[in-house]
Formats: C-alpha cells, sequence, structure tokens
C-alpha cells in the first residue's frame, strides 16, 4: 500500500486510509520529531501533532510522490512548536540515528581510523542536539532528509537568505564545538553533505 494508492480515499477523508497512512509513517515522523526535540514524550506529542496536521492539509497535496518530504517538514514544524510550548528539562543523549552522508567513511580494516570516524559522529550528534531548536531544524531538513534551501524556505514560508542565515549560524555554532575537539577545520565536511551538493549551500554562504 502506497500513498498513490490512498490519496484519492484520504481526500475523501476516509477514516481506514488515515489509519493505514498513520501506520505506515508513524515511525518516520517519530524519528524526524526526536531528531529535533531529543525527548521521546515530546517527539510523540509531536507526532501526534503532525498527523492532525497532516489530516487537515492532505487535500493541499498535489504530488503524492512528495508527501514523505512533506511530511517530515510538517514533523520538524510540530516538533519546533512542542519545544515552544514545553522545553524538555533535560537533553536525551541517545542520538544513534543522527548519521550525516558528509562524514568520512574510514577504510575497512583500519581501527584506528574507525574509531576517529565514531568519535567524530558522537561529537557531531552532540552539537546538532545542541543546536536552538530553529537552527537544529534546517539542519536536520538539509543534511538528513536532503531538502535544498529553495524547498526547506518554500515549505517553512520563509525567505531563501533565513534558511541559508539558520544554516549558517548552526555550522558556526557546530563547528566551534568540534574544532575545540579535533582542531580547526573539523566541521567542514557537512559543507558536502548532500543538500549542500545540490547547490542549497556552500561553506562560505
Amino acid at each position: 500500500m502506497t500513498v498513490d494508492d490512498l490519496m484519492p480515499h484520504l481526500k475523501r477523508a476516509d477514516a481506514r486510509a488515515f489509519e493505514v497512512l498513520f501506520n505506515l509513517y508513524y515511525e518516520q515522523a517519530f524519528e524526524t520529531a526526536y531528531l529535533v526535540t531529543r525527548d521521546r514524550e515530546l517527539a510523540r506529542d509531536a507526532t501526534q501533532e503532525t498527523f492532525i496536521r497532516v489530516f487537515q492539509a492532505i487535500g493541499s497535496l498535489r504530488d503524492a510522490r512528495a508527501f514523505q518530504r512533506w511530511l517530515h517538514v510538517i514533523a520538524t514544524n510540530a516538533a519546533v512548536d512542542v519545544l515552544r510550548r514545553r522545553p524538555p528539562v533535560t537533553l536525551v543523549e541517545d542520538t544513534a540515528q543522527l548519521q550525516p552522508a558528509s562524514l568520512p567513511v574510514p577504510p575497512q580494516g583500519d581501527p584506528e581510523s574507525e574509531a576517529l570516524a565514531s568519535e567524530r559522529r558522537d561529537a557531531v550528534r552532540r552539537a546538532i542536539a545542541a543546536l536552538d531548536p530553529v537552527f537544529r531544524q534546517v539542519v536536520i531538513l538539509h543534511y538528513y532528509h536532503d531538502l535544498s534551501v529553495e524547498e526547506i524556505a518554500a515549505r517553512l514560508h520563509c525567505p531563501p537568505g533565513t534558511v541559508k542565515s539558520r544554516l549558517h549560524r548552526a555550522r558556526s555554532a557546530m563547528a566551534r564545538d568540534l574544532d575545540s575537539q579535533f582542531g580547526p577545520g573539523s566541521a567542514a565536511g557537512l559543507a558536502g553533505a548532500p543538500g549542500a551538493a545540490r547547490g542549497g549551500v556552500r561553506a562560505d554562504d
């Protein structure tokens, strides 16, 4: 069962179709919400809100092929809204799912390189988790869901320059953290993530 199959029923507000959609995409929406909130209870709240918004706005989605990206943007928005209403008391450290493609892949059979790469991945996860939710939101959409600056701007209803500014500030904050641990230039690889490769942002933006 795909969104294409469900779309005619969803646009008729078929309750069964909504239930199927919820079951199919709950985990994806929850993962995105958790990346923003860093708190499982808040992520659950944001995921519930995500699907309420999806159900309310599904009629405006013209292309079913765009559903997953549309869902991720709604989930990040819902997560930011949840955080604004009820900020988390503690920072959850379970960040194992954060795996940006820009991080170096060590050669197989090289334990020293593998250990360094693992250490850097952990540091990047902590740096992302420490960002303000608004900055964390654009980082996740750009680097983990491969949306360009223009796509993020359209979905967040803000100018592309605002998205670029947030990405720049996020990278600057992360660079300070990473440079303090690994030396100058440690965060440079973030400019080569999938979204950047599509022309969305450069290291000097």
